[in-house]
């Protein structure tokens, strides 16, 4: 009988410890993939402004609701530069004014002087980042009830 209660206790024992070392075992693996996901999102993120910056982009698609208006970024070329700056070339025309993004993840914003015109005050506003490639990104944002969309590209 002894050895009954004995080996109940001990199996006790070992089932509390099991589930112990399950709940262990299932937290560790929830903090490292969390960890790992971190990571992987500060790299990409890094990758993507190296892309951003390394590079001359176009518009390649701009519409106002069902408007299309590409055709009036013809010829420029936009540069982001690390220090903030949004800089617009067509010829020997500059123009220039600033970016901000956390993580070209979600939002972007780009300002320009009132003095700016269009087309390129068009790019002015916050745009929430719809899809993002190694060589375009699509944003969008609604101004007065109409959908402004516009892709830039990797020249």
């Amino acid at each position: 009988m002894q050895t009954d209660i004995h080996h109940d206790f001990v199996s006790c024992l070992n089932i509390l410890f099991m589930r112990k070392l399950f709940v262990l075992a299932i937290l560790f693996l929830g903090f490292m993939t969390l960890s790992c996901k971190k990571t992987i999102q500060e790299a990409f993120d890094q990758a993507g402004g190296n892309i951003l910056t390394d590079n001359a982009w176009v518009v390649t698609n701009y519409t106002e609701g069902t408007l299309d208006v590409t055709s009036e970024f013809s010829g420029w070329e936009h540069f982001f530069l690390n220090n903030g700056v949004f800089e617009s070339r067509r010829g020997t025309t500059i123009v220039q004014g600033n970016w901000s993004s956390a993580s070209f993840v979600s939002d972007f914003v780009v300002s320009h002087p009132s003095s700016v015109t269009a087309p390129i005050s068009k790019l002015n506003g916050t745009w929430q980042v719809v899809n993002r490639t190694a060589t375009s990104a699509t944003f969008r944002r609604t101004v007065s009830g109409v959908t402004l969309q516009y892709t830039l590209a990797i020249k």
